[in-house]
């Protein structure tokens, strides 16, 4: 196995999660699926035969062997291209994200990192959170319609202003095609993190079922009676996990032996956390 992979500790392994897990390219993604925001020679009607041909040919688009097809776009190429900047751009990010994404998985299931909500919060909630903004990004580009023709205008101006195709654009293509059917896609890919996805998802189904009764259910229970039992009113009450709190060390008044000078000498940079009942 390879080396580098253990250089990875357990707090690289968190901020790369929280990190991976903030980016969101969802709002950029939901700008593409807007009619509105569409670039306006999109409805135009010269255009429309050589749109149609890219669909078809996508992602295996030459502009050399294609003039005959793409008359409007050669003669508007310098407009497309730089209104399509940022939708094909958006996709390479996507794409990019997902190269993260792979290589985090697969170093956490190398790692043989352990995930359980009631041990390990933040570390476990960032892999959930990770796995989800995933998939709404993965399902957020299968619903763009016009991803095809965005992507393929974009590299047939870029080819004709520049003489050669985008680097970025023939993985991109592919990854277009690959996700035409988004959920049989994402099976794949999470099969080989089918472990460590269930570990942590079964870690939470106490804590899920336990916080999401329905009232109905909360009153056959007798959950908001306070005379059902009279003789365990006096008795505590018991419970498997104890109630906590997260609180930011640095909003606690200091104690006498905090107040000394140099104590958060060595920790000043740390954010550090005190849980307390």
């Amino acid at each position: 196995m390879d080396a580098k992979i253990y250089l990875y500790n357990l707090r690289d392994l968190a901020n790369a999660l929280t990190i991976a897990s903030e980016c969101s390219f969802c709002l950029s993604l939901q700008t593409c699926m807007d009619p509105r925001s569409k670039p306006a020679f999109f409805t135009e009607k010269t255009m429309e035969s050589s749109i149609k041909y890219i669909i078809k040919k996508f992602p295996n688009l030459d502009t050399r062997s294609m003039t005959q097809h793409l008359g409007p776009v050669h003669k508007d190429k310098a407009d497309i291209f730089r209104a399509l900047g940022a939708y094909y751009h958006t996709f390479v990010d996507v794409m990019e994200f997902r190269d993260h994404v792979y290589e985090l998985l697969n170093t956490i299931d190398a790692s043989q990192c352990y995930f359980d909500i009631h041990v390990n919060y933040d570390f476990t909630k960032n892999y959930l959170d990770l796995i989800v903004t995933y998939a709404s990004v993965i399902l957020l580009l299968s619903r763009i319609d016009d991803r095809k023709a965005l992507i393929g205008l974009y590299h047939c101006t870029y080819e004709m202003i520049h003489g050669t195709s985008d680097a970025s654009y023939p993985r991109l293509g592919q990854m277009i095609l690959e996700y035409e059917n988004p959920l049989r896609k994402l099976m794949e890919e999470f099969g080989p993190h089918t472990k460590a996805v269930s570990n942590t998802l079964l870690s939470v189904h106490f804590l899920f079922a336990r916080r999401n009764h329905s009232a109905d259910q909360w009153r056959t229970d007798q959950l908001f009676s306070l005379i059902s039992n009279p003789a365990g009113m006096i008795a505590p009450v018991n419970s498997d996990t104890v109630s906590m709190c997260v609180q930011d060390s640095d909003t606690f008044p200091p104690s006498p032996v905090q107040s000394k000078p140099g104590f958060y000498k060595d920790y000043k940079k740390r954010r550090s956390y005190i849980l307390y009942e």
